[in-house]
């Protein structure tokens, strides 16, 4: 009966480890990219242009000049041209988000910029 159930168990992390890959979420896939590129100036310490990404919520929320993203529409979300562009984060803070981690943004803003895993 264990043994069923860790099968189980296994199968579904597997499932949502796939899920995760091709319709990336917020906590899990996103916010670990902008943890490491973007949190010296939209994180805890600041939000320049009142732009806030520790949360999905406060992404979305988007900054002192409107909304950062557009769900559904990578390309009409400034956070996606900011960062496809290189435009961010600054060259000062030296480097720029990998080729991979600008796909799991551009997939998570075109899938409807999700939140949660499950």
């Amino acid at each position: 009966m264990y043994l069923v159930r860790a099968q189980a168990l296994l199968a579904f992390a597997a499932a949502v480890a796939m899920a995760s890959k091709d319709n990336p979420r917020f906590e899990p896939d996103v916010l670990p990219i902008l943890t490491t590129y973007c949190f010296t100036c939209h994180g805890q310490s600041s939000a320049k242009l009142g732009l806030d990404l520790r949360t999905a919520a406060s992404t979305l929320k988007g900054s002192h000049n409107g909304p950062v993203i557009v769900k559904g529409s990578p390309e009409e979300s400034l956070l996606w041209q900011k960062v496809s562009s290189r435009a961010m984060p600054p060259a000062i803070y030296g480097q720029k988000v990998p080729e991979a981690d600008m796909e799991v943004i551009k997939k998570w803003i075109a899938s409807g910029a999700p939140s949660v895993t499950l």
